[in-house]
């Protein structure tokens, strides 16, 4: 599934959890976000609210690329909350599209 967030076009895809996609450091992880190509990959061998949590993960971390954010090493507490504030509602709704998309999918 593609959608875009701040003009930049991501793909959202479920794949099995041992996919090459989720390989990181030499460990399968539940979800990988690409920058490189804007490709979110997430587990589909979790169970639905391990899966939803991870791609709210995910989901985080291709908001906050989108929106020039991703540089920062860390957020202070107050940067933390208004990053919550402002996107909070756009992260649960692109969320629940993509698992509402994904809701046939066996784990």
């Amino acid at each position: 599934m593609t959608i875009k967030i701040n003009d930049i076009t991501w793909t959202f895809d479920l794949v099995k959890g041992t996919d090459s996609n989720l390989l990181f450091d030499n460990e399968f992880v539940y979800g990988i976000t690409c920058y490189n190509d804007m490709h979110v990959y997430v587990s589909k061998d979790l169970p639905i609210e391990l899966r939803k949590r991870t791609l709210t993960h995910e989901m985080v971390h291709a908001v906050l690329f989108s929106h020039m954010l991703r540089k920062y090493e860390s957020f202070t507490e107050e940067e933390m909350a208004d990053f919550v504030a402002k996107y909070f509602d756009t992260i649960c709704i692109l969320r629940d599209t993509i698992m509402n998309e994904w809701k046939n999918e066996s784990h």
